[in-house]
């Protein structure tokens, strides 16, 4: 925070009434009276004198507040009027200009802070404080907050023992931390809706911590007693709070979010959101609270974030870099409150993240004056040059400034098209070519440099290697030459000498590098192995050591990843081999690879069928325009724009985006209406062809002569329909149960070690014969698990559960692997592990088979695994934080769904976004149409027969709706009575069974019919629900409704159009390995559009 925004140092506290002294108070303190009057009349005549008397006051002051204020009033009323005459805020340029003066201000207040009356008034309440002997020490109170936020923004805690006194003092923090809190609205004991106003005390505690935190190495010291948690409460209720009260919260959140540990705890606890409702508050009056906010988005969010919101990124680079330019004109490098390294620091990450932004930022920038590519770089290069001292200082803040230009610099120098403006400046050139050699870079900003930045050495060396001025890098092509005529002259070392592989990765991917070196060990009797963190420990310069690696390497492994991509470092290494060594590079893609395929999927001649529409090579950016644009392409070519269902798509963003508002083809008119209670004037559905005009006889069959009835009847199907809101797009229902198996399985630390021995047992029954021909005489074997598949490790779990513990520890004690022997508690816990994931497997295998129907098991699915849960947390022993998240994931991924199905939920568990997806309509009628199903996946469940009732109206009304819907749009309605009455249905009982050895889905919907009621003479559509409800299901016939389009019309074509939708995208994952198969090594040469063929043909060949 700038000092020149504090509050301005007049006394708020007005009104604290004189207590008159008593003559015991006189008698006992006369010598501190008498001493501050002599403190009072102390000449000041310069700097010095009136440093002397500062310090003089501020040690009289420490021994006045240890005295309770009702024993000496009288030497409070004489502090408190000197003490406003030393610290006015014309006064404070002398402690400005002088840090030793500010730091020994600033320490001196804080131990005063600590004293023990001080932190029993902060833990008062309100009421308390006020009272008459209280306000006295509220006014002094006040006032050391006050210097304290002051002072503490003039100190640049380079030295450790400073920032030691910070956490020696850190109890001061926490009871301030507790008194804000206590004075939130949400602690007032009346109702608060807005312009609530904070006491003194917590505006004063407030400031301080924005100054504290403002002094970024400071921060990790405060993320301690759930601070940033308590922050964000705060934040959420700001608007309650004046206008004037709530500026600092934002700026708080602003200051931790700078360092990267304050980034990750408040993501931790969801500041995005919270951000974004704060950003709807209005403010009284405009000030820069918008820029701060937007500020600690862009520091938050991840790069796909900021990249899709490419307005709203626009937005943000102008006012960041009018924000530098603004700062520049300051001789301080101030406006505002910000300081000109705060907008750098996030336009060194924003150019990390797309060089597109580098680009708007030099080109199509908005602001005043107007800027062109050549003065935006000249900008960043004078400021460089106002800050080349920064290393020879302590001041922080201005080495973060320093460190900040030289990463915007390194990233223009990537560009060719401005590289010129940079070789130019000679004076430029020097200062860079200073830092590449300077090592004071190596220890300076450790505590302040973020991920996104390289360090001052790097940095520099980076710029010059762009701009091949880097002395260093031509010494290495020298090198290299002579290595090169070396190996020539020496036919003989150059047969002994084995080739060497260099591991060029981001340390980012340290694990992923771990194993890859543990493979390529194996073989090291082959070649050598060079890695920085085996050849530079202790090396003078990282780079030449490096580059040397590099350039003795016959080939380079580059671990390919988003975050080696977004390194600037590893960029340099990779242009380096490729354009000056012209190596040859092995990529290794670290990240998993998001195909790309359109997939038909369809009932043909009653049968389940998938079929690859088109396999196409997408160029550039995925973005949702371009999926989009390419998805409408294929479905004109094929002209079934009025066929398709739903689209399941991966949880991509780009993919959500580009489908998140297709409608049913048909009803896009019913989502625009714009009066909905006036049924006067029309609706948006076109029944002219209703009016009952002769004319139209022949398109709509007559009806009892009423056609009224129909109209309404349809109208109202219709409605209905379109009310549900059903979107085009539905996630992946196997990619979503995947990631409440991947939260749970973040909660098993306790049960590793015998995971462990699992998994070591699996891995000997494969490479021991001695031990699996043991299995193979006692009938077992193991299967393999695949590791790409968390299903098939689970079955391995369950596979060696299910040999006799007795026979299976007797056979890993003879192959003397003893340490392996699985003990009782291994079993209890791997055991309760099987039982709470055996659902979970079962639904990952179901969901994802081939050709027939999937998208009817999700809901039940959920409906089973949700309730199964919520039994085990009684029952589980070893497992319950297992069990704890899975049910809290399958509620914020499914909660949408849960909520349809009238299920009570935690409504404090915060919902994903796939949640929503989940509401669609689809999920609850597709079952029905499911023989195995019907309506007894909800009648057998553990709903309350009160919500069991009402879904499954919902469920018939939604099924009849579509019907009418369906029967409309084919014009093939037949001459029946419609009746829109309620009917009876049969209804079903369970028969009595033991409980399964194992647990399965569904099983609770093994039953038999009683007695069928005889069936009232409804509407068709009404007989056909009917009758299949009452339908003798026995065999469960998954397809009845499809193999019995006489019996069933209405519902026939139903089942047809619904049961088609698959509930994952795996099929298209098939089709990749397809082309898998064809795009093979000796193939690599093959043209994309030879492949798409291929493709194509391979996985249509049955159409042939």
């Amino acid at each position: 925070m700038d000092e020149d925004s504090l509050p301005d140092t007049t006394d708020p506290l007005e009104n604290i009434p004189e207590i008159a002294p008593n003559e015991a108070e006189t008698f006992a303190y006369q010598h501190i009276i008498d001493r501050l009057e002599e403190i009072e009349n102390l000449p000041t005549t310069d700097a010095q004198m009136k440093r002397d008397q500062r310090s003089q006051f501020v040690a009289l002051w420490s021994e006045i507040l240890q005295i309770p204020p009702s024993d000496a009033p009288a030497c409070y009323q004489k502090c408190g009027s000197l003490l406003s005459r030393l610290f006015k805020q014309n006064q404070m340029h002398i402690i400005r200009a002088n840090t030793i003066i500010a730091r020994e201000m600033c320490f001196a207040c804080i131990s005063q802070l600590t004293h023990s009356n001080i932190s029993r008034f902060l833990k008062l309440k309100t009421e308390q404080q006020n009272l008459p002997d209280n306000r006295i020490l509220k006014k002094h109170i006040f006032h050391l907050l006050r210097i304290t936020a002051q002072t503490i923004t003039l100190i640049p805690f380079s030295k450790v023992d400073d920032r030691q006194f910070i956490e020696n003092h850190f109890e001061l923090y926490t009871v301030l931390m507790e008194h804000i809190e206590q004075s939130m609205p949400e602690h007032c004991e009346t109702k608060v809706e807005q312009g609530y106003i904070l006491g003194d005390i917590a505006l004063g505690a407030l400031t301080l911590l924005w100054n504290t935190t403002d002094r970024t190495v400071l921060v990790p010291l405060l993320l301690r007693n759930d601070f940033v948690k308590k922050l964000l409460g705060w934040l959420a209720q700001a608007s309650k709070l004046a206008d004037t009260n709530n500026r600092s919260l934002i700026s708080i959140v602003l200051n931790i979010a700078r360092h990267d540990d304050g980034a990750d705890e408040l993501n931790k606890y969801g500041a995005i959101d919270i951000i974004k409702e704060y950003m709807k508050i209005k403010p009284a009056k405009p000030d820069n609270r918008s820029l701060a906010t937007s500020m600690t988005l862009a520091l938050l969010s991840t790069p796909e974030e900021l990249k899709r919101d490419t307005k709203g990124m626009n937005n943000v680079l102008n006012r960041l870099l009018q924000l530098v330019i603004d700062c520049f004109k300051n001789n301080r490098f101030r406006h505002e409150g910000f300081h000109v390294s705060e907008p750098l620091v996030i336009l060194v990450k924003m150019f990390v993240v797309d060089e597109r932004t580098l680009e708007y930022v030099l080109c199509h920038a908005e602001t005043k004056p107007p800027s062109d590519p050549h003065s935006t770089i000249h900008l960043f290069i004078t400021l460089l040059f106002k800050f080349t001292n920064a290393l020879d200082v302590t001041n922080q803040i201005r080495q973060y400034t320093l460190i900040s230009l030289l990463n915007i610099i390194w990233s223009i120098s990537f560009q060719p098209n401005y590289a010129s403006e940079l070789t130019q400046d000679e004076q430029l050139m020097s200062i860079i070519e200073k830092f590449a050699d300077n090592d004071k870079g190596k220890v300076v900003l450790e505590d302040y440099k973020p991920r996104s930045m390289e360090g001052v050495k790097e940095a520099a060396h980076g710029i010059l290697h762009n701009l091949n001025r880097d002395v260093k890098t031509e010494m290495i092509l020298e090198k290299k030459k002579a290595y090169h005529d070396a190996r020539i002259s020496d036919s003989t070392k150059k047969i002994q000498q084995k080739p060497s592989i260099m591991v060029s990765y981001c340390h980012e991917n340290n694990d992923f590098c771990t194993h890859i070196l543990e493979v390529l060990n194996k073989h090291n009797n082959i070649f050598n192995i060079w890695i920085d963190r085996t050849h530079c420990q202790g090396v003078d310069d990282l780079w030449e050591s490096i580059a040397d690696g590099m350039e003795q390497a016959s080939v380079i492994v580059c671990l390919l990843s988003n975050q080696y991509f977004e390194s600037k470092s590893c960029r340099k290494e990779f242009i380096y081999a490729t354009d000056s060594l012209k190596k040859k590079l092995v990529p290794i893609l670290i990240e998993q690879f998001e195909p790309r395929g359109w997939l038909g999927h369809a009932f043909i001649d009653n049968k389940l069928k998938s079929y690859v529409l088109c396999f196409l090579p997408m160029h550039g950016s995925h973005t949702a325009n371009l999926l989009l644009q390419t998805y409408e392409n294929v479905i004109s070519m094929f002209d079934i724009q009025t066929k398709l269902v739903r689209l399941v798509t991966d949880n991509a963003a780009n993919n959500i985006k580009a489908f998140e508002n297709l409608i049913i083809p048909g009803f896009e008119h019913y989502f625009d209406i714009e009066d909905d209670d006036n049924d006067e004037k029309g609706s948006d559905i076109d029944l002219d062809s209703f009016s009952g005009d002769d004319n139209d006889e022949s398109a709509i069959p007559v009806i009892d002569n009423n056609n009224s009835n129909l109209i309404e009847l349809v109208k109202r199907s219709f409605d209905n329909v379109a009310a549900n809101d059903e979107s085009l797009r539905i996630p992946c229902f196997a990619h979503t149960i995947q990631l409440v198996v991947n939260d749970g399985l973040k909660e098993v630390s306790s049960m590793e070690p015998a995971l462990s021995k699992v998994s070591k047992i699996a891995k000997l029954s494969h490479t021991s014969t001695v031990f699996a021909a043991k299995l193979e005489h006692i009938g077992k074997s193991i299967p393999k698990p695949i590791k790409t598949r968390w299903n098939s490790q689970f079955n391995t779990v369950e596979k060696i559960l299910s040999i006799p513990s007795s026979e299976l520890n007797e056979m890993l004690i003879l192959v003397k692997r003893k340490d392996l022997c699985l003990l009782t508690k291994d079993y209890q816990m791997l055991n309760e592990f099987i039982s709470l994931l055996t659902l979970f497997a079962d639904a990952t295998t179901i969901t994802q088979s081939e050709n027939t129907p999937s998208i009817s098991f999700v809901a039940p699915t959920i409906l089973s695994i949700y309730y199964d849960l919520l039994n085990e947390q009684s029952n589980v022993l070893y497992t319950s934080s297992l069990c704890h998240t899975l049910l809290t994931s399958i509620v914020s991924r499914f909660g949408g769904l849960l909520d349809e199905l009238g299920v009570s939920i935690d409504k404090s568990i915060k919902q994903k976004g796939s949640s929503e997806l989940y509401r669609d309509q689809i999920f609850i009628y597709s079952p029905f149409l499911d023989g195995k199903f019907r309506l007894h996946w909800i009648t057998e469940s553990s709903l309350p027969l009160e919500t069991k009732t009402i879904i499954c109206d919902k469920i018939k009304n939604l099924i009849y709706d579509h019907c009418v819907v369906l029967q409309h749009s084919d014009c093939s309605t037949t001459t029946r009575e419609v009746n829109v009455t309620d009917d009876e249905q049969s209804t079903t009982i369970t028969t009595p069974r033991l409980t399964p050895k194992r647990k399965s889905l569904f099983s609770n919907i093994e039953r038999k019919n009683i007695k069928k009621q005889k069936i009232d003479n409804f509407a068709f559509i009404k007989d056909e629900i009917t009758n299949y409800l009452n339908e003798d299901d026995n065999d469960s016939n998954r397809f009845i409704l499809i193999n019995e389009p006489i019996k069933y019309k209405v519902l026939n074509q139903l089942a047809k159009k619904v049961l088609a939708v698959p509930a994952t995208s795996s099929p298209v994952e098939r089709i990749f390995s397809q082309s898998g198969f064809i795009f093979r090594q000796h193939r690599a040469k093959m043209s994309r559009k030879t492949l798409q063929m291929l493709t194509m043909l391979k996985c249509n060949k049955e159409l042939m």
